[in-house]
């Protein structure tokens, strides 16, 4: 009896190992398709059962490999059996890992063409801000020099007045000089006339000299 409880101890750890070996096998198949489609969430109770079941398998193998160091009669089958599920397991672990990676590199590149999406979808509207902006730009500073050729043509048309005016009465001197050259004798009779009423005004203060002298006199 005491011969037939290590056996049926190793058989129960050998067929829980089986078991387990397989049910990772079908999470395995669940997880890559996951990763083979590039989905952005992941059902987190995949990646659970899949570690939840590996590590099962360890200390299952841990208390395989007591057993068997317990049992100075063990076969080399069991030894065999041993190795084979420790090699199992390492499998699988690395298995794991690189579905991990393989998993966490789609979901980079779907965040990456989700963000290229929307650069995409968001860079016609700031194009489009960015050109409404110089349109408007350019406006004012078509604008504003509307206005300066404007005031430019208003100053110009001022100072070609002035050289209308300039001229004409450059003209009109010169009409008037003529005029008094072409009178004979015209400039000697405007000095005689000068001449009189100077000589007027003398008498003129003369005779008003001597009535108010005559007035203090004989008053």
């Amino acid at each position: 009896m005491s011969s037939a409880t290590p056996t049926t101890a190793w058989a129960t750890l050998r067929n829980q190992s089986r078991r387990l070996e397989e049910e990772t096998d079908v999470l395995f198949s669940r997880y890559s398709a996951l990763a083979s489609e590039s989905v952005s969430s992941v059902d987190e109770t995949v990646e659970s059962s899949i570690r939840d079941s590996l590590m099962r398998r360890g200390q299952i193998v841990e208390s395989l490999s007591i057993s068997l160091d317990s049992d100075s009669g063990a076969s080399a089958a069991k030894t065999h059996q041993l190795a084979r599920s420790r090699e199992i397991l390492a499998d699988h672990e690395r298995e794991f890992a690189r579905l991990k990676a393989n998993l966490q590199q789609s979901r980079n590149h779907a965040n990456l063409l989700s963000s290229v999406r929307q650069d995409i979808k968001y860079e016609p509207k700031v194009k489009s801000s960015t050109s409404d902006q110089f349109l408007r730009e350019h406006e004012s500073i078509s604008s504003s020099h509307r206005m300066t050729d404007s005031i430019l043509a208003q100053a110009y048309e001022t100072r070609d007045e002035f050289g209308r005016q300039r001229a004409a009465l450059s003209r009109m001197n010169m009409r008037l000089l003529n005029s008094a050259s072409s009178i004979p004798g015209l400039n000697k009779i405007i000095g005689k006339i000068n001449t009189r009423k100077k000589r007027d005004s003398v008498i003129l203060a003369v005779i008003i000299s001597m009535c108010i002298c005559v007035f203090l006199f004989w008053g």
